[in-house]
């Protein structure tokens, strides 16, 4: 496979376990192991893509079956995407001796605070739904999904500048279809019903703001974008692992 997508290798995917669709993802590019992922195989996938992936090996610890307490309690190691970040950040300043918190340190910890309740009734609801603790977030390629996703990087846990991309889900095992208002509704009123609707999958109304929650692979399609992540490379890894993607021939 091209380490990018061109139309007809996306048709070819479309045969496959490919979720119908291009989407756009974000990441943080100092965000080294994304960048690593998408510039070796034009590909970045979910912690327990190693359940459904065997080639991938048993890299990832799955947080599924996780106790809640755990994840509350940051008992997790390795990568992770905006919600782990969260917790993980919230975690941290929970642990500290001060509570005089700045306003993004508050709205970190009130997030946090949101984001294990979700994980709660994920588990009762269904717990074959994405989770979004252990998913990779896209949404539709459009002002919405963009504006979506950068503000999903707000808050002082972000360290670098926020990058977008155009992907299709080239492989998945569970791909969770929510409208995001729901979240963003219950940080703001705490009412148990809006998480029902959002894993139910219920729109706020009658032109529902997508996001995807995927438990898989999400792949580049657009020479273009690849060639700009070659040269964020190029600026941000340090000079041996710029030196190490030149002998693979991705630099």
């Amino acid at each position: 496979m091209a380490i990018y997508l061109d139309n007809e290798e996306i048709k070819k995917l479309f045969k496959k376990n490919v979720f119908p669709g291009k989407f756009i993802h974000a990441f943080d590019i100092n965000g080294i192991l994304a960048i690593n992922n998408f510039i070796a195989g034009g590909f970045i996938f979910s912690r327990d893509v190693c359940l459904f992936d065997e080639s991938l090996g048993p890299t990832h610890v799955s947080l599924l079956n996780m106790p809640i307490e755990d994840i509350q309690n940051g008992k997790f190691q390795g990568a992770g995407n905006p919600v782990m970040m969260i917790i993980s950040h919230a975690t941290n300043l929970e642990n500290l001796p001060s509570s005089n918190y700045s306003n993004g340190e508050k709205w970190a910890i009130k997030r946090k605070s949101l984001e294990i309740e979700f994980e709660k009734q994920r588990r009762k609801i269904d717990s074959n739904l994405s989770s979004r603790v252990n998913c990779l977030f896209v949404t539709d390629d459009d002002e919405i999904g963009r504006l979506h996703l950068s503000n999903m990087f707000n808050g002082s846990y972000r360290t670098g500048s926020l990058h977008l991309v155009s992907v299709v889900i080239s492989n998945y095992k569970s791909v969770t279809r929510a409208d995001f208002r729901w979240v963003d509704q219950y940080f703001e009123n705490p009412n148990p019903k809006f998480i029902e609707n959002y894993w139910q999958g219920i729109a706020v109304d009658s032109q529902p703001h997508w996001e995807y929650l995927v438990e898989g692979k999400i792949h580049l399609y657009k020479k273009n974008e690849f060639e700009e992540l070659q040269e964020i490379a190029r600026k941000t890894l340090s000079p041996e692992q710029v030196n190490i993607f030149k002998v693979l021939g991705r630099l």
